[in-house]
């Protein structure tokens, strides 16, 4: 439904400016050495900001207030949405339900004019083993690095390779068995240059929804029944299905971090593939079902505050959700005053 761009400094900015395009290296490129690529000093992995919260998407919301608000009279704005939240919360929960995946995850919520919001919150215990998963995301930051081109740079006909902690987003709403969702998540790149807009085009010059956007992931060598782990494989799929994409640029690394090739997966053929270890209809089941009980759980609790913060947190040994309730301003608190003043303030006009 929309789009904007967070820059390599991490501001937001409601336009096409980090918006990339794929290019698959030349054969002679092979094989790619993730671990020797020029200034990867300066690149940083693709893990969450925990201490942006949900500020990129506060600000989407208030530039497109034609969609994304509701003006009741006397009363300021609220947002037409029943949770918004990020990718990277639905895709936690999507894999939650398989208990080899043994992930530890803490959601924080607020509920705040009838609108609930998630981000993803830091839990010390997310991984076992903090330093590979450190490793493999970095080697995945420097694939993006190899195969991903800016487009500002593709009009000034000179390729410089983009830095890996910009982004594009793009926005998504969609109803979930009765809840309607809005969310935003990270886009890799499109399959064509940019030759009809500049960096500066608003989103709504431009219909996003007719771009096809691919998808890149680092594979790691995997010993076992199936090409590729089904721990990645089911992390291939939450996010293509949540992107709406249908198929995956696979590169295949070995433990030194060198890609002979890149292949193409078809969503379908892994999910045929995995089927002996996770199903689509069981982690859209879950998805729903958790959604829709930490709304019942929020509501019942009468609190609609912008500063209260529901702290879910999820432990994968004993399969316990539990949930502490801050009912006034704390250290997680995590909705902008600025974002409160103006959905309250019934005089302005965005």
């Amino acid at each position: 439904m929309g789009c904007f761009s967070v820059t390599s400094d991490r501001f937001y900015e409601h336009n096409f400016k980090e918006l990339k395009y794929m290019e698959v290296p030349p054969l002679s490129s092979f094989p790619l050495k993730l671990d020797e690529v020029a200034g990867a000093q300066d690149l940083k992995p693709n893990c969450s900001f925990f201490d942006e919260y949900l500020d990129h998407m506060l600000n989407y919301i208030t530039d497109s207030s034609d969609e994304m608000l509701l003006r009741q009279p006397k009363k300021g704005f609220f947002v037409n949405a029943n949770i918004v939240c990020q990718a990277e919360v639905l895709e936690v929960l999507m894999s939650t339900p398989y208990k080899w995946v043994g992930r530890n995850w803490k959601i924080l919520a607020t509920k705040y004019r009838s609108t609930i919001y998630l981000c993803l919150g830091e839990h010390q215990g997310a991984h076992d083993d903090y330093q590979a998963v450190r490793r493999f995301d970095l080697w995945e930051a420097k694939l993006r690095h190899h195969l991903y081109r800016g487009e500002r740079i593709a009009l000034r006909n000179h390729l410089k390779k983009s830095a890996s902690c910009a982004e594009f987003n793009c926005v998504f709403r969609c109803n979930l068995n009765g809840l309607l969702l809005v969310y935003s998540s990270p886009m890799c790149g499109t399959d064509i240059k940019f030759e009809k807009w500049t960096s500066e085009s608003k989103p709504t010059s431009i219909d996003v929804s007719k771009m096809n956007f691919i998808e890149a992931k680092l594979g790691l060598t995997f010993i076992g029944p199936t090409q590729h782990s089904p721990k990645q494989t089911l992390s291939w799929w939450s996010a293509c299905t949540l992107k709406g994409i249908r198929n995956v640029h696979v590169a295949s690394a070995d433990l030194n971090g060198q890609v002979e090739k890149l292949e193409i997966q078809y969503l379908g053929k892994i999910v045929v593939e995995h089927s002996e270890f996770w199903a689509p209809d069981v982690s859209k089941h879950y998805l729903s079902y958790t959604l829709q009980a930490m709304k019942i759980f929020i509501d019942k609790t009468k609190i609609d505050n912008a500063s209260a913060v529901f702290e879910f947190d999820y432990s994968a040994n004993s399969e316990v959700l539990s949930c502490v309730v801050h009912s006034k301003r704390n250290k997680h608190t995590f909705l902008s005053d600025w974002y409160r003043m103006k959905l309250e303030d019934n005089e302005c006009v965005y």
